[in-house]
Formats: structure tokens, sequence, C-alpha cells
């Protein structure tokens, strides 16, 4: 669901909430349980891989706020998994 926000030219402020809240639990799920974010690296929606996601959130969304979202989950990731 996230992935098809992010594909969105206007997103609602439903659709941010939804980004929001979903960044805030892949990344609690992922801080508890670290092999999850290395089956996320792997994973693919059609034809678009996990890298395609955290492009599409980080530097192609049109959104500030999601593109906020998504910085600071990767951010926190990074900082505990890495």
């Amino acid at each position: 669901m996230v992935f098809n926000i992010l594909q969105q030219d206007e997103v609602t402020l439903e659709d941010k909430i939804i980004v929001e809240n979903g960044m805030s639990i892949w990344v609690g799920i992922s801080l508890y349980e670290p092999q999850l974010f290395k089956e996320f690296t792997q994973i693919k929606h059609g034809e678009s891989t996990a890298e395609d996601f955290i492009l599409s959130g980080l530097i192609f969304c049109k959104e500030n706020k999601i593109r906020q979202d998504i910085c600071q989950g990767l951010l926190a990731l990074s900082k505990s998994i890495g």
C-alpha cells in the first residue's frame, strides 16, 4: 500500500498518515527482528524492488512529509542494524 501511495501524483492527508504509521510499524518490527530488514531488501513488487521503494520515498515523492518519514525510518534502522 505504501509503495502505491509513493507513486501517486497527489497524496491525501489519510495517505500521509498511512505512510507515517506504516514506516513506524516497519521500523519497530525491523528493530525487534533485524532479519526482517534483510528479507525486505530482497522483495519484489511486480518489477519494483526494495531499492525502488527507498528511492521513490526519498527522492521522487513530491510530498515533503512522506520523504521525511521515510528518511527518519531508514536513519533509525541504519543506526540500529548497521
